[in-house]
């Protein structure tokens, strides 16, 4: 059953804002830190864009153009009513527009099952690089309350999620498929890392 963090918009920031309560400006040197490797003018995809929040706060003035897709109609109908071009997209089964540069913000465990295929599909659209922010830790412990609620917490309808990429996985999976130009520990266990195409020259 959906976690109830997502059944809208509202709930969702509210969610966040509890997480983040502590580590506000955390959450912003991550932002600010994906951004440097967006050129200005450039296009921008972010795919599981949940409500925006990237966007809003660092791209809005920074990029010529910017498409969020997420699953979640509530979600895209919120950035849509707020100008924001937005479309309900399955990321499982549906294209990714071609542009200069895709980005992801904390989703990539959710299609873990499908690692090095959805990865692909990544690279495919992004006409110049890759950005992912991506959290890193062991698995989450099933007889755990605390880790239970955290991975129900993170339940879009497909069931709690209790894996999670350590920092071997991540770049195992990105070093395999992709041309690493960048890879930046981050604060609370997250790591950033900036991918191009293999056929693609590394940033001059």
């Amino acid at each position: 059953m959906k976690s109830p963090a997502y059944w809208n918009a509202f709930l969702y920031e509210l969610s966040v804002k509890f997480l983040w309560r502590k580590k506000k400006s955390l959450e912003i040197l991550r932002w600010r830190k994906a951004r440097q490797w967006i050129p200005k003018g450039s296009s921008v995809v972010e795919v599981a864009a949940g409500t925006g929040r990237f966007y809003r706060e660092m791209l809005s003035h920074h990029v010529k153009s910017y498409l969020a897709l997420d699953i979640n109609p509530a979600f895209v109908n919120n950035m849509t009513s707020m100008g924001i071009h937005a479309v309900q997209t399955d990321l499982r089964k549906d294209p990714i527009p071609d542009t200069d540069n895709v980005v992801m913000i904390s989703a990539l465990y959710h299609f873990k099952n499908i690692a090095p295929e959805f990865l692909k599909k990544l690279l495919i659209a992004a006409q110049d690089r890759v950005v992912i922010v991506e959290p890193v830790s062991q698995p989450l412990d099933k007889r755990s309350l605390y880790d239970r609620m955290r991975a129900r917490l993170v339940d879009i309808g497909e069931g709690p999620i209790f894996q999670r990429y350590s920092k071997e996985e991540l770049l195992g999976l990105c070093g395999k498929h992709a041309t690493i130009l960048h890879f930046e520990p981050l604060a609370d266990n997250e790591f950033l890392i900036v991918l191009r195409k293999k056929n693609r020259s590394k940033d001059r």
